[in-house]
């Protein structure tokens, strides 16, 4: 629109020895090249977020330009500097390379205009044309066409790069406020179904102590009691560093065979009645992680399961062993219960267990799924197994 603002100003008052015939075929050929542009734009044939359409656009805003300054006096016409608008667009949206690339192309086009072009003597520095310098009112004019268009195509730039950037601001904070809520929640459900089997546990002390028993029997429920009640505060510290509340400074690397032996004593302490036959295989030997506290609590709640399993089928044995698959911990907990859910894959909350609704297997599974896991039930003759997988990606190979 521009161009043929310019053309019919030209043609009509300024009355200068051009020939446009050949000026009117470039806008109409632009015109044409630009309605092309936008039908692909509006049937999703291009891409306007691509940095290959975006190029060949402004490429072609200086091949246009080129051609329309080479019938109109080439080097010598004072717009001869809107060359500089394409290249500025392309360095505000464009990469180093396509931005080079076009500046090239600039500075070859202006390079050529001055050896070629059709010249024309009112655009001279020296020439006064109907008592006025056609070349410094023209510079006069360029400056202000290319103010405007370098301040309004820049500011829509600039806003639209703010607006994005906040959108994406948003959404980072959004995905972090969710992680947070979800691990609150996680933290609330894990601590209710961790703490309920001590605490349990302490209340039955409690009524026996309440009986007539001798003073080595007292002394000895009193001394589960309290593991017991340790147990509890342990794993409240443990749920509030794995909500953030220790600092990431304070965070320690272990080794995976130390981690699950301390988890199995800990675990041993809160299930009295139940027998652990473990196995840890070699391959853990000399692997240390800084291991999520998480990760604690889905494996307890695991063997919690096994348990219990175990206690309704009466049996009391569960079966653990851990080995590294390259550098993927593997884990298997081994019951004698009822076996797994018959779909538990299609099923989230599904359980065996008189009374048991499955939270703690989707607890576990959720956990161990964000930390890049998986965990797998397998049917047994009688009994499930649990398979836990989980990728150590802050792992180290070294003596532990």
């Amino acid at each position: 629109m521009a161009q043929v603002v310019a053309l019919l100003l030209i043609t009509r008052w300024l009355d200068l020895d051009l020939d446009v015939g050949p000026l009117w075929v470039l806008v109409a050929a632009y015109g044409i090249w630009n309605l092309g542009t936008l039908a692909l734009l509006l049937t999703g044939g291009l891409d306007p977020a691509g940095s290959r359409a975006v190029f060949i656009q402004l490429l072609a805003e200086v091949a246009v330009l080129t051609a329309l300054l080479y019938f109109s006096g080439g080097s010598s016409n004072p717009f001869v500097s809107l060359y500089l608008v394409p290249v500025a667009l392309c360095a505000t949206i464009l990469g180093l390379r396509y931005t080079v690339a076009l500046a090239v192309a600039s500075i070859g086009a202006y390079s050529a205009l001055m050896v070629w072009n059709v010249p024309l003597a009112a655009l001279q520095v020296g020439h006064v044309h109907n008592g006025w310098n056609l070349h410094i009112g023209g510079m006069w004019v360029n400056f202000i066409v290319s103010t405007l268009v370098v301040v309004v195509f820049l500011s829509l730039l600039v806003r639209q790069s703010r607006v994005r950037a906040e959108e994406l601001a948003r959404l980072r904070e959004q995905a972090i406020r969710n992680e947070q809520v979800v691990t609150i929640g996680s933290i609330a459900a894990t601590a209710a179904h961790s703490i309920s089997t001590p605490l349990s546990t302490v209340g039955l002390l409690l009524d026996d102590l309440a009986e007539e028993m001798s003073d080595a029997e007292r002394r000895e429920s009193v001394d589960l009691a309290r593991q017991q009640i340790e147990y509890c505060r342990g794993h409240l510290t443990d749920l509030l560093a794995a909500g953030g509340v220790r600092r990431l400074s304070e965070a320690r690397r272990e080794t995976v065979r130390n981690f699950l032996d301390g988890l199995l004593s800990q675990w041993l302490t809160t299930r009295p009645e139940a027998r652990l036959q473990r196995r840890l295989d070699p391959s853990l030997d000399g692997w240390s992680a800084v291991l999520d506290p998480t990760l604690r609590n889905s494996i307890v709640n695991l063997l919690d399961n096994a348990a219990d399993a175990n206690s309704e089928a009466g049996e009391d044995e569960v079966h653990f062993s851990a080995a590294m698959q390259g550098s993927v911990l593997e884990v298997l907990i081994d019951d004698k219960g009822h076996g797994p859910p018959p779909d538990p894959g299609a099923v989230e909350f599904a359980s065996t267990k008189a009374g048991g609704h499955g939270v703690g297997l989707l607890l576990a599974r959720v956990n161990i799924a964000r930390m890049g896991g998986a965990i797998r039930l397998e049917g047994r003759a009688p009994g499930c197994r649990v398979v836990v997988t989980l990728p150590l990606t802050a792992v180290e190979r070294g003596q532990g």
